[in-house]
């Protein structure tokens, strides 16, 4: 073996040495769980990576030796040159980046890169340490962090025993006090809050237990200013359960806790005016649900409980359905304009009232109609005067046609019969001598007639006057039906017979009616003598009654005579200026007898009912009550 000299031997020395420190480096690099990578400097070509280079990109060796540092750092290519020049200019650097992984992910990496000189070349040796969970906490607590400083809501943290270690802006906007004035204080002290001692000694019991408490502080601010809060505070605990801070998280309700109470007094006012409101007031939902009843609805209705009357449905009630009020629910719904009605309504407790009702539709700020307002006054009362003074103009129309029906009677129906009487008694005085027997007895007999017919009318005159002012005593006895009839037809027989008219009769002798006596006979007989003026010669008239229940009794006069239309015997029981309808053979009247039938038989509670044709005679019906 050769002989070295000592400059070979130092040469093969530093040789050995070389290749020991690169094979170390490369069992290091090759074997280490940090990323590495060996970077050219002048290409910036990646020529050298380990396992957990390739781990971590995502790249195959093969892949990874065709890219450059470019493609894994996410910056600019001039600020990726200036980098390496400056790590190589001071021979090491630090610093933190983003790098792209070979799946498209984005991760921040911190790294460290150094020069090296291999085979007269200029490498970067550069280690990779994955911080991307650090940094994105790191971003989040940034994140959290400003979401605190600008929140709407104040937040406030404290130590275990409530003293303040963190504050965020809206505290000072709020309460008047600085986050300096504010370390270190007790808020409930800071903010001299006026809930009982209790109340705050139920708040620390809850949180220091672990639970989250919830309620609402009425606080002073620095100027002395009150304010609402609503409040959560929860318990921060760290990894072992135990309670290191309490975070209170504070919303200002100050303008919804006034509303609200300006709300709740002006719903006691309203409560006050709906339930002692001398007006009955309901409130019911679109659809017709009653939502809201006062006490002066349930008495006007009869209605036993609110929870009774909540059960009808506006809408689908018939009474009011059939009385149109549900059809003026509908309408205001549909219009939003309210209504006025009037109506006569049956409750379902089956009492009737005339209502006056105003329904007036209620909306939200959107104009929608939430509900419906009705107010409802009984008048009743009102009512009943109301058509008692139609009854009185009635009856003062009526007084007026009487009196000026008596005028007309008195200067038509008198004063012509007397007229013509006192011209055949003028005759007879100034001519008697000149007449023969004959002669002077068809005056006489005419005059007899005339003074019969005047008769006949004063009587019925003075009679229909009488009742008129209220001068006919009623005095109803038990009375035989069949015993009155007799009586009557013997009174008018002679008339009927001098028309040759047959008169019938088909009463049973053991009817009895309760009835006064001689207004009874005032009513057969005008009715019978209005029978035989209408009917013609030879004619027959029919007198029948019949018991139709175990209290009234049913009497009718039937005529074969000339009847009437429907315009006649609308009528006939009314005073009237109309020409008055003469009999078959020229008998005349005033109208007043039929007039008094009618008030006669309504003294008894009885009725009276025509049925008629021209030409085929005349049924007059009327009842009377049994003994």
């Amino acid at each position: 073996m050769k002989k070295l000299t000592y400059e070979e031997l130092e040469k093969e020395n530093k040789r050995l040495k070389e290749e020991l420190a690169e094979n170390i480096f490369n069992n290091f690099f090759e074997k280490s769980a940090a990323i590495m990578l060996q970077v050219n400097v002048d290409t910036k070509k990646i020529e050298k990576i380990n396992k957990a280079a390739i781990d971590f990109y995502g790249y195959s060796k093969e892949d990874f030796l065709k890219k450059t540092i470019n493609d894994l750092i996410v910056l600019p290519s001039e600020e990726i040159d200036y980098l390496i020049k400056n790590a190589v200019t001071k021979n090491a650097i630090f610093f933190e980046f983003k790098h792209k992984l070979a799946n498209g992910q984005i991760k921040y990496v911190e790294v460290f890169g150094s020069p090296v000189n291999i085979n007269n070349k200029t490498y970067m040796i550069v280690i990779v340490h994955n911080i991307d969970e650090r940094e994105k906490n790191k971003e989040t607590i940034n994140k959290l962090s400003m979401a605190v400083e600008q929140s709407a809501n104040t937040i406030v943290i404290t130590d275990t025993e409530g003293n303040i270690e963190y504050v965020n802006p809206k505290f000072t906007e709020l309460t008047g006090y600085t986050k300096e004035e504010a370390i270190g204080q007790n808020p409930i002290i800071l903010n001299a809050g006026v809930q009982s001692s209790q109340y705050y000694s139920t708040l620390w019991e809850t949180i220091k237990s672990g639970r989250i408490w919830k309620g609402e502080f009425c606080n002073k601010a620095k100027g002395g200013r009150i304010f609402w809060e609503k409040v959560t505070i929860t318990p921060i605990k760290d990894i072992t359960g135990k309670i290191i801070n309490f975070l209170a998280i504070k919303e200002d309700i100050t303008k919804s806790k006034i509303y609200k109470q300006k709300i709740e007094e002006r719903e006691k006012k309203y409560r006050l005016l709906f339930e002692d409101s001398p007006l009955a007031i309901y409130t019911a939902l679109p659809d017709g649900t009653i939502v809201d009843i006062n006490k002066k609805l349930l008495n006007l209705l009869g209605s036993p409980s609110i929870k009774a009357t909540r059960q009808i449905n506006v809408l689908k009630f018939k009474p009011l359905v059939d009385n149109g009020y549900a059809d003026s629910f509908k309408k205001v719904c549909k219009t939003g304009i309210p209504l006025k009605i009037e109506m006569k309504y049956t409750s379902k407790w089956g009492k009737t009232i005339f209502l006056k009702s105003t329904i007036m539709p209620l909306k939200d700020k959107d104009d929608n109609i939430v509900q419906v307002y009705s107010i409802m006054e009984d008048i009743s009362e009102q009512k009943r005067v109301e058509n008692e003074k139609e009854k009185q103009n009635k009856k003062l129309v009526e007084l007026n046609a009487t009196k000026d029906k008596f005028f007309s009677i008195i200067a038509h129906d008198l004063i012509s019969p007397f007229n013509a009487l006192l011209g055949f008694s003028n005759l007879l005085v100034e001519n008697f001598d000149e007449y023969d027997n004959e002669q002077k007895k068809e005056f006489a007999n005419i005059l007899y007639k005339g003074i019969t017919s005047t008769y006949k009318l004063l009587d019925n005159l003075l009679l229909w006057s009488r009742n008129q002012r209220g001068k006919i005593s009623f005095n109803p006895e038990k009375e035989n039906l069949y015993l009155i009839y007799e009586e009557t037809f013997k009174l008018l027989k002679q008339v009927a017979g001098k028309k040759e008219i047959i008169i019938k009769e088909n009463i049973d002798r053991n009817t009895f009616v309760y009835a006064d006596k001689n207004m009874l006979l005032t009513i057969l007989r005008n009715l019978i003598s209005n029978a035989i003026k209408f009917t013609p010669r030879k004619g027959t008239i029919t007198v029948k009654s019949k018991q139709i229940n175990n209290t009234f009794v049913e009497i009718s006069v039937v005529d074969t005579g000339m009847g009437m239309n429907k315009e006649t015997v609308k009528n006939l029981f009314k005073i009237s200026d109309e020409p008055l309808i003469k009999g078959t053979e020229g008998e005349t009247g005033t109208g007043l007898g039929l007039i008094i039938t009618k008030e006669f038989i309504k003294k008894h509670k009885g009725d009276i009912f025509v049925e008629s044709k021209e030409g085929q005679g005349s049924k007059f019906t009327f009842t009377l009550p049994l003994d």
